[in-house]
């Protein structure tokens, strides 16, 4: 699971050590660049001092460094009437530039969040010995390694499938899968933080946490943000990628010497890179996406699309969207796959989640029990219908968090200002009638 945190301040195709050159240095920042995405107009990446990542729009950019430069509020006006033929006066120029520093020091102060559902988070191993892990894998990401890998998984996988294997799963194999499994999460953080390398962003810390009922590696990879949009693409892929190489070599231990444990992992393994490229949830295949046509914060994006479509139907003003054509259609295209994706699940596959839900703790504590009192009794199929019944129950608490977040915090946006006031107009009523009780004599 791949961390990249951006915060927008205000509402480009170069490597980033020549682009940040190219960038004049503000006070308080460790460093600037333009960032790649597909906008029609650039956007700035500003890093702060304690490693925060800040998009800012040229206007916001620009006015930063004219006020760094020197400039004062009436020489900024004056240059912005002049070009634009508009009467900004120096006041507003001051409160714009305050507006930005304070939406920047907000950011910069603000706690770091954690993911929601994630929890017991914690780190393993800093931003350092990160570094000096990833360092001799990063060739794993040079073209013929790269192609040579890929042939090597797809054989693998052709293999498994010829041999089918069937077996008993005793509680040894059972818990020797879950070991390998983790330890293939791991690589799948390490490949994430190594593509980072790979094109000189530096990673930055991999810890552990369990994120709903799953137990997970993170590798906080927010310097990819300084990186071409294909770069950043192959360090969304290096997780998996570096895991399904895992997967080859437990594949090769089963094959070799009939180690059934092995064989139960590289199923884990499948399991995870389903979970993990999904485009809609915000996983690996949604930073694929995101990252390959350059469009931030890309599950916004529907709302935005409906509102505009929304606005011209009625003849509204609106803004232009700020993409090509192309971006344009992908966006459509993402927007029409998540509300199909959203009514599937709702309308069809939520009755089957909510039953498999309900089923779950049972279906736990029975392979439980097997792997204490009947171990014989445990066989593959019985471990790839828990992992499914564990897919699913994770899919349906993130959906349902999805769909019914927003609605709560829409009604208690609405609720509690009307609760306000019909406190206030009690309180004001029952402050009138006092004031007209003459105290007694």
């Amino acid at each position: 699971m791949s961390m990249a945190q951006q915060h927008v301040v205000t509402a480009p195709n170069q490597e980033a050590s020549h682009v940040a050159t190219e960038v004049h240095q503000l006070k308080g920042f460790a460093h600037q660049i333009v960032m790649d995405s597909s906008e029609n107009q650039e956007s700035y990446l500003l890093i702060g001092t304690n490693g925060r990542h800040m998009r800012l729009s040229p206007t916001a950019y620009a006015l930063l460094q004219k006020v760094h430069s020197g400039l004062s509020y009436d020489e900024i006006s004056a240059e912005i009437n002049h070009r634009q033929h508009t009467q900004i006066t120096a006041s507003e120029v001051e409160a714009a530039h305050q507006r930005i520093l304070e939406q920047i020091t907000e950011i910069e102060q603000r706690p770091q969040k954690a993911m929601f559902g994630m929890w017991m988070r914690f780190r393993i191993l800093p931003d350092k010995i990160v570094g000096a892990m990833v360092r001799p894998l990063t060739s794993l990401f040079s073209r013929p390694v790269v192609m040579g890998l890929l042939a090597l998984i797809a054989a693998a996988i052709c293999a498994i499938i010829w041999q089918r294997p069937s077996f008993q799963i005793s509680p040894m194999v059972f818990w020797e899968a879950y070991l390998l499994f983790l330890l293939s999460l791991m690589v799948h953080e390490l490949g994430h933080a190594s593509a980072c390398a790979r094109y000189g962003a530096t990673p930055g810390e991999i810890g552990f946490g369990i994120y709903w009922l799953y137990p997970v590696f993170y590798s906080d990879v927010s310097a990819a943000w300084s990186l071409k949009r294909w770069q950043r693409v192959v360090v969304d892929l290096g997780g998996v990628y570096l895991q399904f190489g895992v997967g080859v070599v437990y594949i090769a231990l089963y094959l070799l010497f009939q180690w059934e444990a092995a064989f139960v992992a590289v199923l884990q393994i499948l399991y995870s890179a389903v979970f993990a490229l999904n485009p809609i949830l915000k996983f690996d295949g949604y930073w694929v996406l995101s990252d390959a046509f350059g469009v931030t914060n890309l599950s916004q994006q529907p709302k935005r699309i409906i509102q505009h479509g929304i606005n011209r139907f009625r003849g509204r003003a609106n803004t232009a969207l700020p993409w090509s054509t192309g971006t344009i259609v992908f966006v459509l295209l993402y927007t029409v796959a998540s509300i199909l994706f959203w009514g599937y699940f709702t309308w069809r596959i939520l009755p089957f989640a909510i039953q498999t839900i309900a089923s779950y703790p049972a279906l736990l504590f029975s392979i439980l029990r097997d792997l204490v009192l009947a171990p014989h009794a445990i066989s593959a199929a019985h471990v790839q219908s828990l992992g499914m019944s564990t897919f699913i129950a994770c899919i349906t608490l993130l959906m349902l968090f999805r769909i019914g977040y927003p609605l709560l915090r829409s009604i208690l946006s609405a609720v509690v200002p009307m609760w306000a006031r019909l406190k206030s107009a009690i309180l004001r009523q029952a402050g009138h009638r006092s004031s007209r009780v003459a105290p007694d004599s």
